[in-house]
């Protein structure tokens, strides 16, 4: 290839601003899944002055292959085809030796998490500067990625040593970038805990070796506070927790604003179970520091567990000073959707989803809230885009039950015979929701139909005959609903579902009240809180003439569950006990919130009770 002396110098300036100025050719950095502090809190663009850009004026005089090789690379960056441009780069590395290659190479790996790449590239860069801190920094992050725990020590014990004795990297790294390099690295403290965190699955062997290389560490150079945080996380690993309290209690002497090292301590305190001193000592810190981000994410992720309204009051705030940060918005928009705020959670949805961002869980959202706002057209639409992912399952069941509720049986037994062909790993799951649909939706004789089938293949799931046994008994046939109900208990004799169903079965439909009653006392034994199952006693204590103490079970079911169902059995024990004011009451709050609830209207009827 012949090229003119000009183009040759062009290409070689080109090439040369490219291989200095970092990876600013390269689109926004992959996001990283681990909380660390591994990499830089600046980007390259930021770190890099303006002069870095420009060629000096010894420029290296590179063979027009490897020029080409590069020049490839970067257009191949620019295209995003980085498999391409980290293919040229390694190669041009170990070829040419040129520390400037290797450095551009060895972050660009680190950059797109090619984490094998990236530990040659490093180690190439130590090799002509063996105590670089960058380089070592990324050789220990690639062992780290690879869940090579104790090689990334090796490179970790190095960068402390280095570190704390002042030793730098030589001065044949471009003047331009060092200084501001090195110091964006985190220190070696800082490391331990990335490693610490990446090594809690780790092996006990492995874990034993780690903790005793690391509290050796500990001990030459304690003022290192990250080496303790990254000790109690071993510990705790290791179910130590005396030892990881012991560590992070001294980490958190040495340097009580430590974000990491109050991350650990809230970690450990719901180890233990001592979920309310960790979200005590978390209110207390994102009081000091409000401007903590990572500590106010901690906090709302601990009070979504028991606190919503809360948790979303910190989710609102957070994505409000980060509203680029679109999983902090998805985050919010899940927490107004449980709350029911729908005039909040569709605009930030229908924002994520023009944003791309998890599209098929977003499309399930928004789908939900228009099926909750009974908007049931638009509610299939987003449905319909859902196409994968852990929500791929339940919006199938939905689409299936708004054609259920639109009597479009057919397309939902079509839904279901395609959801076989697409997942036979879970054909007995598909029968039983399957079936559950089917019977909620009084779909009666496609339910026999279905659950004959199934049950021919899974005799002995519980789940197919219990729904069987609600079939016959809308059919009247109770002889083979208690059958089914035997079947099962003759199989597990404690299963509470089946032991309450047909206790209640002979309650409503049979006078066998003695028999009903054991059943059930026996269900309510295993699962003593169960509000169906206590209306289930107090309406056989009713039937059996015991109403006082019917309706005190009745009571207790209805203040944890207002069902209608449970409302018009409670009523009714009022009524015939004379206490007609408080039936009449019940009777109006539950047609309040049910006006057409079947079991309300009925009893109404059926006791000549006027409101």
């Amino acid at each position: 290839m012949n090229i003119a002396p000009l183009t040759c110098r062009l290409c070689l300036s080109l090439l040369f601003i490219s291989v200095v100025s970092g990876c600013r050719s390269l689109p926004e950095k992959p996001a990283n899944t681990a909380d660390d502090n591994r990499y830089p809190t600046t980007t390259e663009d930021e770190t890099l002055t303006p002069d870095a850009t420009a060629p000096p004026e010894n420029t290296p005089r590179f063979p027009i292959d490897t020029l080409y090789s590069l020049l490839v690379a970067e257009v191949a960056a620019s295209r995003r085809q980085y498999d391409t441009t980290i293919d040229h780069y390694v190669e041009q590395s170990k070829e040419t030796g040129d520390k400037s290659i290797i450095i551009r190479a060895t972050r660009i790996t680190q950059f797109l998490r090619a984490h094998q790449d990236s530990i040659d590239m490093g180690q190439l860069w130590l090799e002509q500067d063996p105590k670089n801190r960058e380089a070592l920094t990324t050789v220990a992050n690639g062992h780290i990625e690879l869940q090579q725990p104790l090689k990334a020590l090796d490179y970790t014990e190095q960068l402390i040593e280095n570190y704390q004795s002042g030793s730098t990297s030589s001065s044949t790294e471009p003047s331009s970038s060092k200084d501001e390099i090195n110091n964006s690295v985190p220190d070696g403290g800082a490391l331990v805990e990335t490693l610490a965190n990446y090594s809690r699955k780790s092996s006990p062997k492995t874990l034993s070796t780690l903790i005793q290389r690391i509290q050796q560490l500990s001990d030459t150079h304690p003022t290192l506070t990250g080496i303790k945080v990254g000790l109690s996380t071993l510990y705790q690993a290791a179910d130590q927790n005396d030892l990881a309290r012991d560590w992070i209690d001294r980490a958190l002497a040495q340097e009580p604003s430590r974000t990491t090292a109050i991350i650990q301590d809230v970690r450990l305190l719901q180890s233990t179970q001592q979920n309310e001193l960790a979200l005590s000592k978390l209110e207390q810190y994102v009081t000091n520091s409000p401007n903590n981000h990572r500590i106010r994410l901690v906090y709302a992720r601990l009070l979504s567990q028991s606190n919503i309204p809360l948790a979303y009051a910190q989710f609102t705030r957070l994505s409000e000073q980060a509203p680029q940060q679109l999983d902090l918005r998805f985050s919010r928009a899940l927490l107004a959707t449980e709350l029911e705020k729908m005039n909040v959670a569709l605009p930030l949805f229908e924002s994520l989803l023009a944003e791309k961002h998890q599209t098929d869980s977003v499309n399930f959202y928004l789908g939900h809230i228009y099926d909750f706002q009974e908007d049931s057209d638009t509610a299939l639409n987003y449905y319909l885009a859902v196409k994968q992912g852990n929500n791929y399952l339940p919006t199938q069941y939905r689409i299936a039950k708004i054609h259920l509720n639109n009597h479009q049986v057919e397309k939902a037994q079509l839904l279901f015979s395609n959801l076989h062909q697409q997942l036979p790993d879970k054909t007995e799951q598909l029968y039983t929701d399957e079936a559950s649909l089917l019977v909620k939706h009084e779909a009666n004789t496609e339910a026999l139909t279905l659950l004959n089938k199934a049950i021919t293949l899974f005799p002995d799931n519980p789940a197919l005959r219990y729904e069987r046994a609600t079939v016959y008994e809308r059919q009247d046939s109770l002889a083979l609903m208690e059958k089914d109900f035997r079947y099962v208990l003759t199989q597990d004799p404690s299963n509470i579902a089946a032991l309450n169903g047909l206790g209640y079965l002979l309650t409503i439909r049979t006078t066998r009240y003695d028999e009903a009653h054991h059943l059930i006392s026996k269900a309510l034994e295993l699962s003593p809180d169960d509000a169906s199952i206590i209306d289930s006693m107090g309406w056989v204590l009713f039937k059996k003439g015991h109403t006082e103490e019917a309706i005190t079970h009745l009571q207790e079911a209805y203040a944890q569950f207002p069902d209608p169902e449970v409302a018009a059995h409670l009523s009714e024990a009022l009524w015939v006990n004379g206490d007609h004011d408080a039936a009449k009451a019940i009777l109006q709050e539950s047609l309040k919130n049910n006006p057409d609830a079947e079991e309300i209207l009925d009893t109404l009827q059926r006791l000549g009770i006027t409101l």
